[in-house]
């Protein structure tokens, strides 16, 4: 599990779920992929 943040709001997610027009792709400790209809990118924690 996750937590995202987006435009204000924020999200537990895990993988496999939908949510703001992307797919929670892959979690690991250091990033969360999503993939949308154009590709993937990957949010990096800190």
């Amino acid at each position: 599990m996750a937590i995202i943040k987006f435009r204000g709001e924020s999200a537990v997610v895990s993988v496999g779920q939908q949510i703001w027009d992307v797919t929670v792709k892959a979690i690991d400790a250091a990033s969360v992929t999503l993939a949308y209809k154009d590709g993937e990118f990957i949010l990096k924690g800190n």
